[in-house]
Formats: structure tokens, C-alpha cells, sequence
């Protein structure tokens, strides 16, 4: 079973820090996470002035440190990092699934996205693939043109800019923010079935 996942983060460096995860199983289930203990000196610009306004706690829309399920559809938690992967497990877990079916992150250039999700655990459960499947490799594959790869990603990448553009109204449906990981987890499921 695919699981459409995005992180927001602190930057691409080893000291990154996650800001909030969304996860969009196949079934249509959603986990959207927001991080707590984001350190103060890891935040750039960018984040300060357009990641944390779009999260709920951080946003200042929502401040409950606990997991719950709202009206929409989303099961929602303010986490820290030592939290998160009991809270993942248990939500994954949960999923209807073949007893022998893995679970598949499915990604776009989703590098620091998955090495932040495998970090969480100590021990990565059995049930999930040890390896992300970024669909932007996919969308670049299924381009006929004669042009090198890298200006095969650079004209997905403009495609994908331009699809975000439409995922606005997403999040008004769902209770969130604009720009948050559960809309791009959202994205990236309609990107995987899109292409």
C-alpha cells in the first residue's frame, strides 16, 4: 500500500529539524503532524516567514499537544521528535492492509523527507519499505522528449510548481493552512495517479 508523504524541515543540513509531516494513505486515511520542540536557532527566513504561519500550532490556529481525530477527516497531533514514531506506528498499524503488505512512502525529491521519517526510528518497523519511491523520477521517465535529465526534472519540477497553484482550495477543505505537508502529501498522491 503507498503512502503519500511530505515533510516540512528546517533546512537540508545534519542538524535539520522537522516542522511538521502529512501522510495520505491510499485507503484515503490522513496523519498530519506538527512538531513542538522545533530549536529556535535552526529557522531561517523562509521558515519563520512562510512554513510556520501554514501550521496549525506554530500559526497560532490550534494549540493541543494530543492526538485527535477532527471533523475532516485528518487524524492531527502536536508531537516532539522522541513522540512522533509511537504515534506514527500506531497510526500505520492501524491501516487495512494484507498482513504480508508492505507499506511504500511514495515521495517527490523527497531526500531529507526520508531520511527524517527513517531517523524517527531506532528500528524501522518490518511493514514499511526501507525505500522511498520519489515520483518525480517516474514523471521525468515518462517524458518522450529528447532532452538530458536534468532538464527532464527541471521541466517536472516547473509542472509540479504549477500544480501546487491548484492545491489551495485543498486545504481550506481539510481545516488547515495553505501550505502545510498534508497538502503536499495530498499532491503527491494525485501527482503518483496523474502521471
Amino acid at each position: 500500500m503507498n503512502i503519500y508523504y511530505n515533510a516540512e524541515y528546517t533546512g537540508p543540513n545534519q542538524h535539520s529539524h522537522l516542522i511538521s509531516m502529512g501522510f495520505v494513505a491510499e485507503t484515503g486515511q490522513r496523519l498530519y503532524l506538527e512538531f513542538y520542540d522545533v530549536p529556535t536557532y535552526l529557522l531561517s527566513d523562509y521558515d519563520i516567514n512562510e512554513v510556520l504561519p501554514e501550521t496549525s500550532f506554530y500559526g497560532g490556529t490550534s494549540k493541543i499537544p494530543k492526538y485527535e481525530f477532527d471533523a475532516h477527516g485528518v487524524d492531527y497531533a502536536v508531537v516532539n521528535i522522541s513522540s512522533a514514531p509511537t504515534l506514527i506506528e500506531h497510526w500505520m498499524s492501524e491501516l487495512e492492509r494484507a498482513d504480508d503488505e508492505k507499506l511504500q512512502l511514495v515521495t517527490y525529491c523527497g531526500h531529507y523527507d526520508a531520511v527524517l521519517f527513517y531517523n524517527l526510528f531506532s528500528k524501522v518497523p518490518p511493514y514499511i519499505s526501507r525505500i522511498p519511491y520519489d515520483v518525480t523520477s517516474h514523471l521525468a521517465d515518462s517524458l518522450s522528449e529528447d532532452i538530458s535529465l536534468s532538464e527532464k526534472m527541471d521541466k517536472v519540477l516547473s509542472d509540479i510548481a504549477q500544480i501546487t497553484k491548484g492545491f489551495g482550495k485543498y486545504s481550506e477543505d481539510v481545516g488547515f493552512l495553505t501550505d502545510n505537508a498534508l497538502k503536499y502529501a495530498e499532491m503527491i498522491k494525485y501527482l503518483y495517479h496523474h502521471k
